[in-house]
């Protein structure tokens, strides 16, 4: 079901990371279409090295252009921000989980 969705998942912190986790080791999603977000560079770089084939970037409304599914893994006081940050980008029919 997921094979042939894209994933954006914002936030990709302890939580988010073991959601990605989760999805690679259930080879759910395959790592090329799992897109990870985080703000600090060190953090890109420790998704990247944990999880190869995704794309990690600090760009969440590129991360969610063309994502079928949008998954929300911020701390709840950054949650508004963030969503006003993407809105413009997420595509109608979008699944945006938090």
């Amino acid at each position: 079901m997921l094979r042939d969705q894209t994933l954006a998942v914002l936030g990709a912190g302890n939580i988010g990371s073991a959601l990605i986790g989760g999805l690679l080791r259930g080879d759910d999603v395959p790592a090329a279409q799992i897109r990870a977000t985080r703000r600090r560079d060190h953090a890109l770089a420790t998704l990247r090295d944990r999880f190869p084939g995704i794309t990690a970037s600090s760009d969440n409304p590129e991360a969610v252009r063309g994502a079928n599914i949008v998954i929300v893994a911020v701390k709840p006081q950054n949650a508004a921000g963030l969503l006003q940050e993407i809105q413009p980008h997420v595509a109608p029919g979008t699944l945006v989980l938090s």
